[in-house]
């Protein structure tokens, strides 16, 4: 056959292949899926395909990851790096892309020189039944967000198209999980400037109150004018915590601000007092530095700023740490000065101390933003030093504050003059007076409040004064949990929040020691799973700050007097 007659013949050939040659290796893929997988679509395939899954929503595209993994349910997570992974954030950002528990069983075999690192990672994976640790990196190449998972339900190993191909999602879907962190961390904001303001509003509400009552019982006007100043103080209170949340998520530029030279004994003096501390008690333990003066370039308004984040962060655990104190001192040397701030209370595990310093991240407090350290570490950079934080758990925290000596200063007794001792021995004492003891035969009820919050403690137990009710408090969870146990009690309203143990711990734990004490949740939280588990666990809940008619009503519906007859004397609000 002659040539030009074979191409003739080649061509259409040719041709019907190249159109065709897409859609039947697309056919030939499909029904080899359908022999091998019994599906139309490869593993690999099905794993890429959640993409768009992602867009839509991050926990259900997680589910489903999961269930195509044959991984046993939601125990398949994308976490953001924190305390609980540093150390194979750590391994990861030096050595490998993934973390395969199988692949490290059999390395150990064979790698001598390196058999204790990869001793110590076996054992942690171990430990925590987990088969793979995959990371996802961020802008700065810094690990953002792990993906962590258990073996498979089946006991199969991961496949390297099954790793490929996540690595592969997780690359595409970056910028999507990223964007959800960012509304989760703004949604987080959110809750904690609520979280943060309900105090001060309850302060002054709780003086107003206070104010009311006076009047009703024409109180001296040196009492209704103390009544005036306390509310006044409480308002201060609440601007100044504004101003600090304004600055925390303020992005404008630090390093423009005015500096002057100051006495470091001076600018904490200032600082403390302008602090809108509660009551007097807390003032009584802190206690200021004495010796070792030195001159810092700062500026004031920021160093404020700066120690009443620290202060704020101490004073959380007072009530849950009633022996804990703060202690400022300083430090000089050649080169650098040092601010100490020392504080007695819980500690940080030293497994995160380095990520405190973080934007965003929180540590054992309910409603933190996790903005206030980071904010402090760009001050401190702003005037040219640092900040450090050297704790041990259950014993103490230090924050160490840097500052560069500054060359040819004057003298810092020149700069300095005490205010302190002055306002704090002329402060008013503000602090409502707490009934401590009860006749255990009244047979007037008896109510337990419970709250980290001495102002919401307070308010409370003025309007269950004002109904004729009895009440005792409790701080905290673990608090609550033994004062019912060694006082009759006939009713609780319960905090949620709260450190040492929460409000949802206590609860069960009071129940299974008497179902039928009825527990109110006080609480202004508005979360959905918060919420659930009020109602899954609770019998009721009031919104916090309460009213007086709000509590009347709680009053009413659960115990046995009514309370029109508990307060018969109250006849308006």
């Amino acid at each position: 056959m002659p040539d030009n007659v074979q191409w003739l013949a080649a061509a259409p050939i040719c041709a019907l292949i190249g159109v065709t040659w897409h859609m039947l290796y697309k056919q030939v893929g499909v029904y080899a899926a359908l022999l091998i997988y019994g599906s139309k679509k490869t593993p690999v395939q099905k794993i890429l395909v959640l993409e768009e899954d992602f867009k839509v929503s991050i926990d259900d595209a997680m589910r489903r990851l999961g269930q195509l993994l044959q991984i046993p349910n939601d125990k398949l997570k994308l976490v953001a790096s924190n305390y609980d992974e540093t150390f194979y954030e750590e391994y990861l950002s030096s050595k490998r892309s993934v973390l395969v528990f199988d692949e490290l069983s059999e390395e150990l075999e064979y790698k001598v020189s390196s058999k204790r690192s990869l001793k110590a990672l076996y054992d942690k994976m171990s430990s925590n039944n987990t088969a793979l640790v995959m990371p996802l990196f961020g802008q700065g190449k810094s690990v953002t967000h792990l993906l962590v998972s258990p073996h498979k339900s089946n006991n199969h190993m991961f496949s390297n198209e099954e790793i490929s191909a996540l690595q592969t999602l997780l690359t595409r879907v970056q910028s999507t999980i990223e964007a959800d962190r960012r509304i989760r961390q703004s949604r987080a904001l959110a809750n904690s400037i609520a979280h943060e303001m309900r105090n001060p509003l309850a302060q002054v509400q709780l003086q107003f109150e206070a104010l009311k009552q006076h009047i009703e019982n024409e109180a001296s006007t040196e009492q209704l004018r103390l009544d005036i100043e306390n509310g006044q103080a409480s308002i201060q209170r609440g601007r100044q915590l504004i101003n600090i949340i304004l600055r925390e998520v303020s992005d404008s530029s630090l390093e423009h601000e005015p500096i002057a030279m100051s006495s470091i004994h001076k600018a904490v003096d200032q600082a403390v007092s302008h602090y809108g501390f509660e009551n007097e008690k807390i003032i009584e333990r802190i206690c200021l530095p004495q010796q070792s003066d030195f001159v810092a370039k700062l500026n004031e308004t920021l160093f404020n700023f700066v120690i009443f984040n620290l202060i704020r962060n101490a004073i959380y655990y007072f009530d849950s740490y009633p022996d804990s104190q703060i202690e400022i001192c300083t430090k000089t040397g050649h080169y650098e000065n040092i601010l100490i701030f020392r504080d007695t209370g819980p500690g940080i595990d030293e497994t995160i101390s380095h990520k405190i310093f973080d934007d965003f991240f929180s540590y054992q407090k309910s409603g933190g933003s996790g903005l206030g350290l980071g904010y402090c570490q760009r001050v401190m950079r702003s005037f040219g030093g640092r900040i450090e934080c050297k704790s041990t758990l259950g014993e103490f925290t230090e924050f160490h504050l840097y500052f560069p000596v500054v060359p040819n200063a004057p003298k810092a007794e020149t700069l300095r003059t005490p205010y302190f001792n002055d306002w704090r021995q002329s402060k008013r004492n503000s602090e409502h007076r707490v009934i401590d003891n009860l006749q255990p035969d009244n047979p007037t009820p008896t109510v337990l409040i419970v709250d980290d919050k001495e102002v919401q403690r307070a308010l409370v137990e003025m309007y269950l004064k004002q109904l004729g009710v009895n009440s005792l408090q409790a701080k905290n969870g673990e608090d609550a949990v033994e004062t019912f146990k060694t006082n009759p009690v006939d009713l609780i309203l319960m905090d949620v929040q709260m450190p040492i143990m929460n409000g949802f711990d206590a609860c069960q734990k009071i129940k299974e020691l008497s179902p039928k004490t009825p527990i109110i949740a006080l609480s202004g939280e508005s979360g959905e799973n918060e919420l659930n588990m009020i109602q899954k666990l609770m019998d009721g809940r009031l919104e916090k700050p309460t009213t007086l008619s709000a509590l009347r009503c709680v009053l009413g519906n659960w115990l046995n007097k009514s309370t029109e007859s508990i307060s018969s004397e109250i006849q308006k609000e």
